[in-house]
């Protein structure tokens, strides 16, 4: 027989339901938290944008990116490796609706490799800011480029921004090169017979102007661990009697070089008809003076710099030393810039009409006086700060300097912030000394697996006598 529930029972049994149905329904209404391994990266990509700010483009009728960083993981939700992008992006001079954007992935013959899923972004109104992250399950990659699409007008709209440096640069906007030759070499591969000297090189060659690259031609420069060119080889990639490579063009690069001592590493120079460069190259925002965009235009020399410490430089003078296809200096250039205040950037310009051939370049800058380090008061000298350089993602922060007997100590952290550990690691380190070459100091750490983590790093650099900058460059057996 049913037993009935005395009133009293019946009103906390309906009271309890009903908090529990409360307590769903206000779950439900709360967004969703992110999973921790999504904002393992959140802040370091906040202090990318931070550093990006004073050499993001300006703003256009399309979506600008204004800051970029990539993060990978081992394992996200469904135990799948991951790219993390984080993108923050600037809308367009004018609002649109149904915006949306993905992330593909390119293969060395720029063909799409992983192509995400649109994402919406719905309206977006002038100037409005948006912090975007995009996860993508994809093997490694040598580019990857952002479509932005939206509505103009009724009309389909879209740009396209690409990138071929995974640690280092803002993605160029296509439209920005729609006029003008752009040319880069990526996917770098060679193997070097020593009993023979004979070096079998491969490379991708890719113009992603819009326009023809006139009269190019090539050099190869053989570097050795320390970063001198030991060896170099010159060549016309050009397709047709004007040795041209049309806007758009795609191609590998395949030879053989005779007479090739050991060497460690490869850089090649670029040279076309009106422009010279080794690489168009960015900022990447590091707190250091950066000099970037070093070209040749006509019988003028171009560049840009910036100041990317947080105090104004005072005197501030670009070197730029061009040199031939052996390194060697052609002609050594002082360009004067002045004062330069916290995250300035400025272009330079300079005569070379009495110049006579060059291959590439070599970059440097000097100051009135240092600039402070962080926290200094008038009660502590001036000297110079200790930034954190990266190299084609290895990064090396100094954490002090003091003279020595025998030159300057310097003690460090060394990380990998690649996307996977690198074996056989040898680094050089150059300080200036005075001289014309520096001070050269090369390390083998051997392996260094991907993260923060890094490896503590201690040397004596000969006859420096105080700590004016250094350069950075490295080479591993496995480096993906």
């Amino acid at each position: 027989m049913p037993r009935l529930l005395p009133s009293a029972a019946l009103f906390l049994l309906l009271a309890v339901t009903s908090l529990t149905l409360s307590q769903t329904l206000s779950a439900a209404d709360k967004p969703a938290t992110a999973p921790a391994w999504m904002e393992a990266g959140k802040a370091d990509a906040k202090a990318s944008f931070a550093k990006q700010a004073a050499t993001a483009p300006k703003p256009a009728a399309w979506p600008t990116i204004v800051g970029e960083y990539l993060w990978s993981g081992r394992a996200d939700d469904n135990y799948k490796p991951f790219f993390m992008f984080e993108l923050r992006v600037r809308g367009p001079a004018k609002a649109v609706e149904t915006a949306k954007y993905r992330v593909v992935t390119l293969d060395p013959a720029r063909k799409a490799q992983t192509s995400g899923p649109w994402i919406t972004l719905g309206k977006w109104s002038p100037g409005e800011t948006r912090d975007l992250s995009y996860k993508l399950n994809c093997p490694t990659f040598q580019a990857f480029q952002v479509e932005i699409a939206w509505k103009d007008g009724g009309k389909d709209a879209q740009e396209i921004y690409l990138a071929w440096d995974k640690v280092a640069m803002l993605p160029v906007s296509l439209s920005e090169v729609a006029n003008v030759p752009y040319l880069i070499s990526l996917n770098q591969n060679f193997e070097h017979d020593e009993a023979k000297k004979v070096a079998a090189v491969s490379y991708m060659l890719w113009n992603i102007g819009g326009k023809p690259a006139k009269d190019v031609v090539q050099t190869l420069l053989f570097k050795d661990g320390a970063g001198k060119t030991v060896h170099s080889h010159e060549l016309k990639p050009g397709k047709n009697d004007k040795n041209e490579l049309a806007g758009g063009y795609v191609g590998e690069v395949k030879l053989s070089v005779a007479k090739v001592p050991p060497f460690a590493n490869l850089a090649i120079a670029t040279k076309m008809t009106d422009i010279s460069t080794l690489d168009p190259g960015s900022f990447t925002g590091a707190e250091d003076v950066e000099i970037a965009q070093v070209r040749a235009e006509g019988k003028v020399l171009k560049a840009k710099v910036r100041n990317g410490y947080k105090s104004a430089l005072h005197g501030v003078v670009v070197q730029v030393t061009l040199t031939d296809s052996n390194g060697k200096a052609v002609k050594s250039l002082s360009l004067p810039v002045g004062d330069l205040k916290a995250g300035e950037e400025r272009d330079l310009s300079t005569d070379i009409s009495t110049v006579g051939s060059w291959s590439g370049y070599e970059v440097g800058w000097k100051s009135a006086e240092p600039p402070p380090q962080g926290g200094a008061t008038a009660n502590v000298p001036k000297s110079p700060t200790t930034p954190a350089l990266l190299v084609d993602g290895l990064e090396f922060t100094v954490t002090s300097t003091r003279p020595d007997k025998d030159g300057l100590a310097v003690s460090g952290v060394l990380r990998n912030k690649r996307d996977a550990d690198l074996d056989g690691l040898v680094v050089s380190f150059t300080l200036p000394n005075g001289g014309k070459d520096g001070t050269v100091i090369t390390l083998k750490p051997g392996k260094l697996v991907m993260g923060d983590d890094g490896v503590a790093v201690n040397f004596t650099a000969a006859g420096v006598k105080a700590f004016n900058g250094l350069s950075l460059k490295w080479v591993s057996t496995k480096k993906q």
